[in-house]
């Protein structure tokens, strides 16, 4: 907020020491730690973010950002979340939405119309 926003509401303008001094800039959002590295000495995770040396364990939250993107990174982190989950093969028997067996699966999450086609097999 800048001052001349803030005597529209009869606020104050303030910030935090270290980004005006330093431009170091601060967040209460926690990011960092397990960055991405080809070898194990340069990052924690690889490029399909499982933890280099602990089988079957992979890092889906703010810990891969490497530092402050100065937004919440809310979408960011869910955007890497969804990435790393599409590397988890489903388990089976896959589960269907009822819309889903009665409309197959094409075209639900797009706008267009999907060819007709037969319903999906009840789920078990």
């Amino acid at each position: 907020m800048s001052p001349l926003e803030a005597r529209r509401i009869d606020g104050v303008a303030a910030n935090v020491v270290t980004e005006v001094t330093v431009n170091a800039p601060i967040t209460a959002h926690i990011l960092g730690g397990c960055s991405f590295g080809p070898t194990p000495a340069e990052g924690v995770i690889d490029e399909r973010n499982r933890v280099k040396g602990y089988a079957g364990m992979i890092i889906c939250d703010g810990s891969q950002i490497p530092e402050n993107l100065g937004v919440n990174p809310a979408l960011s982190i869910t955007a890497f979340a969804e990435r790393a989950m599409s590397f988890v093969p489903p388990k089976k028997p896959v589960r269907y939405l009822a819309a889903e067996r009665i409309w197959g699966l094409d075209g639900l999450l797009t706008r267009t119309t999907a060819p007709s086609r037969a319903p999906l097999p009840p789920s078990s």
